[in-house]
């Protein structure tokens, strides 16, 4: 959808006539072509170039053979890891063995909407929590299996440390984990 047809958008250009609304429209197209360049999925789709005949992989300068690989995974974490994970999976197709993602919580995909082979898991952020951790191990258990004929695909993102993370509170037995964390997104939203 552009954003010129979002219905939060059009009250922007209401009771507005000529040059002012030719300037506001103007405006949001050059917003809504800035959110298109930085949309996660749009990004992937920018660095990374699959030729299925040749089967070579592209991902900015460096080639790969995908012919030299078996299996190719995907993992991740952070908020944008579900539209970049999303983006890999259609580029690979077939291709794609498995993927694990975590992203924070709402912003996985929509409802009922089909993941594919990636496993999305919801974790919290900015604090880590058990599914972040559930999440992690799942992560380390699928490489623990990777051999040389395999090629793994990471996507990281904002918030890839929390929802990532292997710790979680309680996971220590030194000091609260959640303390530093907690202490960082207090200071931060005091700014």
């Amino acid at each position: 959808m552009e954003l010129l047809e979002n219905p939060l958008v059009k009250p922007l250009l209401e009771n507005t006539h000529g040059l002012k609304r030719a300037r506001r429209e103007q405006a949001l197209k050059i917003l809504g072509a800035a959110l298109h360049a930085v949309e996660p999925g749009a990004a992937i789709r920018n660095i990374l170039n699959y030729d299925s005949t040749n089967q070579k992989l592209l991902v900015a300068n460096r080639s790969y053979d995908l012919q030299q690989y078996e299996r190719i995974y995907i993992i991740g974490a952070g908020k944008a890891g579900w539209p970049m994970a999303a983006a890999l999976a259609d580029i690979l197709g077939e291709r794609l063995t498995q993927g694990i993602v975590n992203v924070k919580q709402g912003h996985g995909p929509e409802a009922g909407k089909a993941t594919g082979r990636i496993e999305i898991i919801e974790a919290r952020h900015p604090i880590p929590d058990e599914a972040g951790v559930e999440g992690a191990a799942k992560m380390v258990k699928l490489l623990q299996g990777v051999g040389e004929r395999d090629l793994v695909l990471a996507v990281i993102s904002g918030g890839g440390s929390a929802s990532g993370s292997q710790c979680s509170a309680g996971a220590w037995s030194g000091p609260d984990t959640r303390r530093p964390t907690s202490a960082a997104s207090s200071r931060d939203r005091a700014r």
